[in-house]
């Protein structure tokens, strides 16, 4: 049978050496404890002084069991012992001082298990002042006809659509009642477009709908029986790989003909650049951290546009595991300020105190009762001060199906529900759905089995927030706050916290200090 044994450092050893038999023999710089012999150097020379907890890194190779130091408790930890001769060596080693948030960022653009750290930005694009495609910029478009409106392709049809006045027109002449027409075609040039369009009086079932490849891009308009509608929607970021479709959902009866519809496709001019921060993205990168005696995961390095600290470059990590299904907000309103969930991360779990049967400890509404006894699990004294109070922007959103970079546009912005807060300061939040998406979605290393919480607040209501969601695309928007989803915290470390050891790997993860 395996066994596990603690071996303290000799500091603490020494006091109780008579009882428990720890003995130093001279001749070969060797000590003895339990029936272990182990030796120490310190940056390659022997030593009989245990060094105290500090800068060195720490190497351990023994014979016949698996030995680990344990940074946190400055301790040897020795398992998957095989034989009761067992020999370790511990090598201390001096390191310099390496603050984590620099050090990720010296990664920059490397390959990082199977995925790698990004430095991401985006252009903004100015949509008051994008510019109408010409006839020849559409090349040769795709149109058909099909049964659904999400169709790929389908029956070629000529004459539905007919270019004049520098805008695309459908003929309902030319179109059948009951049918979806599309219009499809690849941009020449990448970048941010828009679709302004108008939609004269008719039956509610002639509908335009905008496609960028097979995602569906905006709600779609209905006609109205009094009047034409008219507008521009974003259609975010296009590239030459892409394609965009409109389709018009043809309908007739005995008080309206077929719909005429007309539409242009505008290319936004760009007016500024964001940086967006230091990103790990793709599948498994090397981004796994050792924070609070266990696993969490680096999401990034972020300047203050996404923290607030002016000047500082702070390093944002994500719990590993859920903690659990938790209601975001038992009284049901998105307000990230007031939410139960917010109050339980930043009181009990912050303070590893048992929050179980408390105001704020539920896993539906005020109906289901959860565990959220973080005694054992909560944030420890060890690693409470390495955590940044923080600024997290509540911005919100009505449609889920963006790219991440306007997901992060819109997560700084002002769009809220009726009032609702956009600012919030404290230690513990959630992701953002900008995070998640940078990361892979579901393709990417972020992604759990589970529905998980956002904080990120829908704008067009007061009872949504986005979460993840593989039945919806990437990031749902249509979950109540009062439901019990899964629960990930997300912190920021403070500037000062550096790294020790470790590649980042699950095997070997980031060590850190402070």
């Amino acid at each position: 049978m395996k066994k596990r044994i603690i071996i303290t450092s000799i500091v603490t050893v020494v006091i109780f050496i008579s009882i428990i038999g720890m003995g130093y023999n001279d001749s070969n710089n060797t000590y003895t404890q339990d029936g272990v012999i182990y030796a120490l150097t310190l940056n390659g020379a022997s030593t009989n002084t245990f060094p105290s907890k500090g800068m060195y890194r720490v190497d351990v190779n023994c014979e016949n069991a698996t030995g680990k130091w344990l940074y946190d408790e400055w301790k040897l930890a020795i398992e998957d012992i095989t034989s009761d001769n067992i020999t370790c060596d511990i090598d201390f080693t001096t390191i310099s001082q390496t603050n984590l948030n620099n050090y990720i960022i010296g990664l920059s653009g490397t390959t990082q298990g199977t995925g790698q750290l990004v430095h991401e930005t985006f252009d903004v694009p100015d949509y008051t002042s994008a510019t109408t495609l010409t006839q020849a910029q559409y090349g040769t478009p795709t149109m058909y006809s099909s049964r659904w409106d999400f169709a790929t392709s389908g029956t070629a049809t000529t004459g539905t659509f007919i270019y004049s006045g520098d805008e695309w027109n459908s003929v309902p002449s030319e179109m059948t009642s009951g049918t979806y027409y599309h219009f499809m075609f690849t941009p020449e040039e990448s970048g941010y477009y828009q679709i302004c369009y108008n939609v004269s009086a008719g039956n509610k079932f002639n509908e335009l709908y905008t496609y960028v490849n097979t995602l569906r891009i905006i709600s779609n308009i209905s006609a109205s029986t009094s009047i034409t509608q008219s507008g521009c929607q974003n259609l975010g970021y296009v590239s030459t790989d892409d394609s965009i479709r409109i389709v018009q959902g043809a309908y007739s009866d005995s008080s309206y003909g077929i719909a005429t519809m007309s539409f242009s496709i505008e290319k936004a001019n760009i007016v500024n650049e964001v940086d967006t921060g230091y990103r790990y993205e793709g599948k498994n990168p090397n981004n796994y951290i050792w924070f609070n005696n266990e696993l969490w995961r680096i999401i990034g390095v972020f300047d203050s546009a996404s923290h607030g600290q002016a000047g500082q470059n702070l390093v944002k990590i994500i719990r590993n595991d859920s903690i659990g299904a938790l209601t975001w907000n038992k009284n049901n309103t998105n307000d990230w300020t007031q939410a139960s969930l917010m109050n339980l991360l930043n009181g009990a779990y912050l303070n590893s105190e048992n929050g179980t049967g408390g105001e704020y400890c539920y896993g539906y509404s005020t109906t289901v009762p959860a565990n959220c006894d973080y005694r054992e699990t909560g944030i420890n004294d060890t690693y409470r001060p390495m955590i940044e109070n923080a600024t997290w922007y509540l911005g919100g959103h009505s449609i889920q199906q963006i790219s991440a970079d306007e997901f992060y546009d819109y997560e700084r912005g002002t769009a809220v529900y009726s009032g609702m807060p956009t600012e919030w300061e404290g230690y513990i939040g959630l992701m953002y759905p900008s995070d998640f998406v940078y990361a892979g979605g579901f393709n990417g290393w972020m992604s759990i089995a589970n529905a998980e919480w956002t904080i990120t607040p829908v704008s067009s209501n007061s009872t949504n927030i986005f979460s993840t969601n593989e039945g919806y695309g990437p990031i749902n928007a249509n979950v109540d706050v009062e439901n019990g989803n899964s629960v990930r915290p997300v912190l920021y470390l403070d500037t000062s916290v550096y790294v020790i050891d470790g590649n980042g790997s699950i095997s070997d993860p980031y060590i850190i200090g402070i």
